[in-house]
């Protein structure tokens, strides 16, 4: 799941660990735990001695100085797995290592595993990319309050580029009370608002139609769909869909970027978020798209299949907060570095931080995994695609520019209303040259905090709370407003504050229209 405020953090911790000497090996570890030492296959272990030995050093370290609580790395190459290590905890608490045969929640990762099975299913003829979503979706269709429902085709949803806002929401495993059928969450939060095909904004909601789309399509749960259509026939023998298990697989523990443990969530877009597995099934998982012919997989996707996963279908467009810049093709990001095409996808939050990534002409697959919500994993990464001669150093990111002169044309006192399942919210915006105010209700109005702005559109945060039932009460609110006419419209997104732990991301529809005369 990615965040705006969690973009921002990840930068900074790439900026500084990259910002480290070169060479980690030459710093001293002092005294390492075993545990945070090689756990694989000795083979595999030896080959990667000499190539990645800075980068072993420097993943053991960051295990050692509590910049993470394990990592599980693999790295393949020209149709064979070169590196496979595991390094610190699965559970902290109790001591557990981290081991090869440890799954790991993928997060965010889980988007290309699910658009592989959307594909299957796609081949098979039982699903049109182009054709509309609701065609799939049973009773439950999605609202446009712009645009045109049937315009949110399969292919739209999967690249984002269907119109749909944010969304988060997990649950503990255990909490069973929290659960909600896919038809009710449709109904309150597949909201469209912005034109199908006119942007990119990156949306977990989106996939988890999908996932209900492979169920319904299927004619079985999206979890045994993946596992005896996609994993099985993959050779992917310890990944899964949670809350599903695998008889004999340990799970870590997840941590928060304080290190403090988590439990297990079950999410309502599983196909965004919750497959679990090991790097050795990740990476294969990459080798599969890579069209290396394992003698352990059987070919699920034809190779024009999984050619047209890897196309560009919509530039990784930014909103006013600037989310990843990438092309994004169907369930990947596509880039260019020193000339050479990637495909790849990163995942973070719940617990876990992840990243996948393919050379294809070179055929390198890069995967590494963590069960704590940190950067590290993002860097190895980098410095195992260094040791390949494959990319350079991440950059250090510029200050952020905090400096906001909203579009003249949406300065002005506005009216309006939050659209939500539990009625509206009156709300008031005045605008003026270097500012926003914003009042709900009869409440005293507040500043808006961290305003930008791209093009004709702008972005703001207020830390003020809607009063609803699915939502802890200490919560901010990411407003996101464009001029369409005499309407100055577009979403709110709920996000979490210091205070607020638990706060799902949800969407609702803000309408303003400019005030005439003085406000009663």
């Amino acid at each position: 799941m990615h965040t705006f405020g969690a973009s921002i953090t990840l930068c900074n911790v790439v900026a500084r660990a990259v910002s480290q000497p070169r060479h980690p090996r030459r710093r001293s570890l002092g005294v390492v735990p075993l545990a945070f030492v090689a756990t694989c296959a000795a083979p595999v272990c030896l080959r990667a001695q000499d190539e990645f030995a800075d980068v072993r050093a420097h993943a053991a370290q960051l295990v050692a100085d509590g910049a993470v609580a394990g990592l599980a790395i693999a790295v393949a190459r020209g149709g064979e797995i070169v590196w496979e290590e595991s390094f610190g905890w699965a559970d902290k608490e109790r001591r557990v290592p981290l081991t090869p045969g440890t799954a790991l929640m993928l997060a965010s990762v889980s988007k290309p595993i699910t658009a592989t099975g959307l594909m299957v299913l796609v081949e098979r003829g039982l699903v049109d990319l182009d054709a509309p979503i609701d065609d799939y979706l049973g009773a439950a269709h999605l609202t446009a309050k712009v645009g045109d429902a049937r315009a949110a085709t399969v292919r739209r949803v999967a690249n984002h580029t269907a119109g749909l806002s944010r969304y988060g929401r997990g649950y503990p495993a255990d909490s069973a009370r929290f659960a909600r059928p896919m038809g009710e969450v449709i109904a309150r939060y597949g909201i469209i608002v912005y034109p199908p095909g006119e942007r990119f904004e990156y949306s977990n909601l989106g996939y988890g139609l999908i996932d209900h789309v492979i169920a319904r399509v299927g004619g079985t749960t999206f979890p045994v769909f993946m596992r005896e259509e996609v994993f099985k026939p993959l050779g992917l023998t310890s990944m899964f869909v949670y809350p599903d298990t695998l008889p004999g697989i340990p799970i870590t523990v997840g941590y928060d970027a304080q290190g403090n443990p988590l439990p297990p969530s079950v999410y309502d877009h599983a196909g965004a978020t919750s497959v679990y597995g090991t790097a050795r099934d990740l990476v294969q998982f990459g080798m599969f798209h890579l069209k290396d012919r394992l003698p352990t997989q059987r070919p699920i996707l034809s190779d024009r299949a999984i050619d047209a996963m890897h196309v560009p279908t919509t530039e990784g467009a930014a909103d006013p907060y600037g989310m990843a810049g990438s092309p994004y093709g169907l369930g990947w990001f596509i880039a260019s570095e020193r000339g050479h095409r990637v495909l790849q996808h990163t995942g973070g939050g719940g617990g876990a931080s992840t990243r996948l990534v393919l050379y294809p002409e070179q055929d390198v697959a890069v995967a590494v995994l963590g069960n704590q919500e940190a950067g590290a994993p993002q860097v190895i990464a980098r410095e195992i695609l260094m040791a390949l001669d494959l990319a350079d150093p991440y950059p250090v990111p510029d200050a952020m520019n905090t400096s906001f002169e909203p579009p003249p044309e949406s300065r002005g006192e506005w009216d309006g209303v939050i659209v939500t399942h539990e009625g509206d919210v009156p709300i008031a915006l005045t605008v003026d040259s270097a500012r926003v105010l914003v009042q709900f209700g009869s409440d005293s109005a507040v500043q808006a905090i961290r305003p930008v702005r791209a093009g004709g559109a702008m972005g703001f945060f207020v830390v003020r709370g809607l009063r609803m039932s699915d939502i802890p009460p200490q919560h901010a609110l990411r407003f996101d407003l464009r001029l369409d006419g005499d309407c100055l419209c577009g979403s709110v997104v709920t996000r979490p504050t210091t205070t607020g732990p638990g706060v799902p991301t949800l969407p609702f529809w803000v309408e303003l229209h400019r005030r005439e005369g003085p406000r009663e």
